[in-house]
C-alpha cells in the first residue's frame, strides 16, 4: 500500500475531521482512508452512470431516428 501525506491543512478543518472519526470511534487516519475508498468508489460509480446516461441518449436517438423511417414507409405503403 502506497502513503498519502497532505500537508498545510487548516486547524478547524482538522479538527472537523477528528470529531467526525471519533463520532465513529475511529482515529483520523482510518477515518480519511475509508473516505478517500468512499470516494473513489462514488467517482467510479458515478462515471459508470454518466457511461450509460450516454448510451441511453444514443439508443434513444437511433430508435426515434427508425420510428421516423418506418413512419414514412408506412405512409408510402398506404399511398399506393
Amino acid at each position: 500500500m502506497g502513503d498519502v501525506l497532505i500537508r498545510n491543512i487548516e486547524p478547524e478543518v482538522l479538527k472537523t475531521l477528528t470529531e467526525k472519526a471519533k463520532i465513529q470511534g475511529l482515529n483520523r487516519e482510518e477515518y480519511l482512508r475509508r473516505k478517500l475508498k468512499e470516494m473513489t468508489i462514488l467517482d467510479i460509480q458515478n462515471d459508470q452512470i454518466e457511461k450509460y446516461r450516454n448510451l441511453l441518449d444514443y439508443v434513444t436517438n437511433v430508435l426515434e431516428r427508425n420510428t421516423e423511417v418506418m413512419l414514412r414507409m408506412e405512409r408510402m405503403l398506404n399511398e399506393k
